[in-house]
Order: C-alpha cells, then sequence, then structure tokens
C-alpha cells in the first residue's frame, strides 16, 4: 500500500530520466537538418551567382554581380552561415566562354554543442555557367 507521500513520484523520476535524451534527440534533430540545409543553400548561392555573372558585359561586373547575388540569396536563406567566401573565375570571360563561381560557407552549429561537434562546417560549392556566343549581337 502506498502512502500519500509518495504519490507522483514515479512521474517526476520519469520524467527526470527522459528529459535528457529528449534534449539530445532535438540537438540532433536540429543538427541533422541544418547541414544539408546549409549544403543547399550554397549550392544555390553558387548557381544563382554564376548565372548573374554569366549575364554581365566585363569581368569586373561579373564579380560584383556574383558576390551581390551570393549575399543576397544567403542573406535570404537565414542565418546558417557564419562566413562566406565567394570567389569567381573569369579567366575564360569571353562570348562562347564561361564563368565559375565557388562558395564555401561556415554552417553556424555551435547550438548543437550538445553533441560535442565542431562549432561549425565548411562546406563549399562551385557552378559553372556559359557566356552566351551571340552576346556581342545584343542590342
Amino acid at each position: 500500500m502506498r502512502r500519500k507521500a509518495e504519490r507522483g513520484n514515479a512521474a517526476a523520476e520519469m520524467a527526470v530520466l527522459v528529459a535528457p535524451v529528449m534534449i539530445l534527440m532535438f540537438a540532433a534533430t536540429l543538427l541533422a537538418g541544418r547541414i544539408p540545409a546549409g549544403e543547399g543553400d550554397v549550392q544555390g548561392a553558387a548557381r544563382n551567382a554564376a548565372r548573374a555573372a554569366s549575364e554581365a558585359r566585363t569581368p569586373d561586373e561579373a564579380r560584383a554581380a556574383a558576390v551581390a547575388v551570393v549575399e543576397s540569396t544567403l542573406r535570404d536563406a537565414g542565418p546558417a552561415c557564419r562566413r562566406v567566401v565567394t570567389s569567381v573565375n573569369t579567366s575564360n570571360f569571353r562570348p562562347g566562354g564561361d564563368v565559375t563561381v565557388r562558395v564555401t560557407c561556415d554552417i553556424d552549429l555551435s547550438d548543437a554543442s550538445l553533441l560535442r561537434v565542431p562549432p561549425s562546417k565548411q562546406v563549399s560549392a562551385a557552378f559553372r555557367s556559359s557566356i552566351d556566343l551571340y552576346r556581342a549581337a545584343a542590342p
């Protein structure tokens, strides 16, 4: 027979045992979603930037357009990136040539520190876009 003072102890003990497991599961879920989402954002930024750069008229305009598009795309995607590096290769920038954009991002994982993971993970993506062969014929 139970005494009234012990009523509810089993529920409290169960909560103490289950809470840490639930917190670790939440952190693991956060981590499992953050990295693929960040990789997708970086790939999208590289693709959009290469396309914008290929539409520019000069290599300098191509670099400026690519950097602006990367910043805009990753800003709209959310605060996943701590540091972003954009490199634009315009060595083949001519009608019929191409332009390549590489985007490197450090994905912030500091809020998943319970899992003892590094505070960030570096991901990068490169995309090459062809420059229209007949661009000089455009008005």
